[in-house]
Order: structure tokens, then C-alpha cells, then sequence
């Protein structure tokens, strides 16, 4: 079974197996989330486009509650020290980071909202994966829940999408492949 998002291997999340682990997963997944729109919305900002900067700017904000959020469940529940290649993502980062090589400096508001819409449900899939192969019930209701939180996110994207018509790919046009501006 693959990862629809990276096409990686799905694995069981052999460090996610406590509540403290649970929750540190879920803070760095929002935190991490939230510092990656900041970086997009100051390479939209250096680009002199303002539209998709200060949605990336919004969409950071919502990322930086859910971290506040997660941070105030269970602050006493011990959190393992875990290195970067300790987490158990399904792919190379957290599921919600949506990958610098996806944004060129002519991002539209309804590409910028596509990449962050398939983020969210990455998001909502790792929850969900965990909710289903965690033994312990507070875990997999935890994850049930974190999986909730995003699938409002996702519906939140979908309706701000509604306001942006899809687009012709002019991709194909542009000769200048996107390169990460961090």
C-alpha cells in the first residue's frame, strides 16, 4: 500500500505509539505547517504577489492555533526527544508541508489554494491512518480528532477555492522551473 500524496510506502508509525508522541507528531506537523506558508507568503511578498502572500499569511495563522491547540490537550504528557528522521511520516516531510519545489513566483491564488488543499488532506490521512492502527483508544480517538480538525480545514480551502475559477495550466510557458527562495 502507497502514500497517495508521495507515493511512498505506508508504514505502521512505529514512534507514534504513545500519547506524548501522539501529540508532538500532531505540534510539529501544525508547526512546521505554519513556518512553511510564512516562507511562501515572503516569496509571494518578493515577487510582488500580494494576493497569494496574504492568503499564505492567513493559512499560516489558522496552522499556528492548531499548534497552540494541540500544545494545550495533554501539556504534562511526556514527549519523547525525537531527531528529524525519528517521525514517522509516510513520505520525506511532514504531511501538511507543502513542498517548496510546487511554488514559482507566478502562483495564482487557486494554484496556492490546490497545493494547500492537498496538504490538509495529507494531513487528514496521516490522522486517519493512526486512528485506525493504534491499540490504545485515547491515541486513535486523539487522531480521530486531529483528522476531524483538518478535514475543516479542507473544507474551509474548498470554499475559499469557490471564490478563484480553475485555471488554464500556463505552466508550460514559463521556462523558469521553480526553485526553493529560503
Amino acid at each position: 500500500m502507497t502514500d497517495d500524496r508521495t507515493g511512498a510506502a505506508k508504514h505502521r508509525p512505529a514512534s507514534v505509539g504513545t500519547l506524548g508522541s501522539l501529540l508532538y507528531h500532531a505540534y510539529v506537523i501544525e508547526a512546521e505547517a505554519e513556518a512553511r506558508y510564512l516562507e511562501l507568503a515572503e516569496q509571494m511578498e518578493q515577487h510582488n504577489n500580494p494576493e497569494v502572500a496574504a492568503l499564505f499569511r492567513q493559512l499560516a495563522e489558522y496552522e499556528g492555533k492548531h499548534a497552540e491547540h494541540v500544545g494545550s490537550i495533554r501539556p504534562a504528557a511526556p514527549r519523547p526527544p525525537l531527531d528529524p528522521w525519528d517521525f514517522s511520516w509516510m513520505g520525506s516531510e511532514a504531511p501538511e508541508s507543502i513542498p517548496h519545489q510546487s511554488v514559482s513566483y507566478n502562483l495564482t491564488p487557486r494554484k496556492a489554494l490546490e497545493l494547500s488543499l492537498i496538504a490538509e488532506k495529507a494531513a487528514e490521512k496521516f490522522f486517519i491512518n493512526l486512528a485506525g492502527i493504534s491499540d490504545d483508544a485515547e491515541i486513535s480517538a486523539l487522531a480521530r480528532g486531529f483528522a476531524n480538525e483538518e478535514r475543516v480545514h479542507v473544507k474551509m480551502i474548498e470554499r475559499e477555492m469557490e471564490k478563484y475559477p480553475p485555471e488554464v495550466d500556463e505552466a508550460a510557458d514559463d521556462w523558469d522551473e521553480p526553485v526553493d527562495q529560503g
